[in-house]
Order: structure tokens, then C-alpha cells, then sequence
């Protein structure tokens, strides 16, 4: 489960219908961010039109994974790149945790028939 300003979404990353969107969602942004950012910041600095271009590419991300309207509940701010970014690295941190306790779960399994 995926939680941001209080509102929940389903996450298990072990899902294969959720890794598919995630990782057709992943791709979209991380194509759009970086296309963005050749054409319009290829000195990294960012205007204030960069950082809306921005998190709408961010918002199509979670609008994507979890469905339509879904940044518009997320977001308290229409345009904070800041609390965009924190939402993805909370989301791929959550990612990381459900691949590492599967890991876990699988040497846990492993060893137990192997009587260890």
C-alpha cells in the first residue's frame, strides 16, 4: 500500500499487473523528464514553465500506475515539484522494500527445505 496525504493506493510490487504499469508508467516519465530537460534546461536550471512541464510529466507517472485523477488527490499543490519528487522516492523506496522482503521471504523458504 502506497500512502500520500493521507490518501491510500494499492502498490504490491510483486503483482504482476501492477509491475507492468509501473514500469510502462516508469518509462513515460523518466522519457519525458529527460526530453524535457535535453530541450528546454540543458543547463539544468529550471524556469518556473519547467517545473509545471515538470510535474504534469510526474502526475501522468501516478495517474498512469494508480489511475486517472489520481495526482489531482495526491497533491496538495498544483505545481510543487518538490512534493512530486518526494512522492517518487517514497513510491520506489516502498518498490525496494516489497523486492527486498520477497528476497528475504525466498532465502527464509530456501533454507527451511533444505532443514537449516
Amino acid at each position: 500500500m502506497f500512502e500520500w496525504n493521507k490518501e491510500k493506493f494499492d502498490f504490491n510490487f510483486l503483482n504482476a499487473d501492477i509491475m507492468k504499469r509501473f514500469d510502462a508508467a516508469e518509462k513515460t516519465m523518466w522519457d519525458g523528464l529527460s526530453g524535457y530537460e535535453k530541450e528546454h534546461a540543458p543547463d539544468g536550471n529550471l524556469t518556473a514553465d519547467g517545473v509545471i512541464a515538470e510535474c504534469s510529466i510526474i502526475d501522468t507517472f501516478f495517474d498512469d500506475l494508480f489511475g486517472e485523477g489520481t495526482a489531482g488527490k495526491m497533491f496538495t499543490q498544483e505545481h510543487d515539484l518538490g512534493e512530486r519528487v518526494k512522492a517518487v522516492k517514497k513510491l520506489y523506496r516502498l518498490r525496494e522494500e516489497q523486492l527486498k522482503g520477497h528476497a528475504r521471504a525466498v532465502d527464509d523458504i530456501t533454507r527451511l527445505a533444505q532443514g537449516k
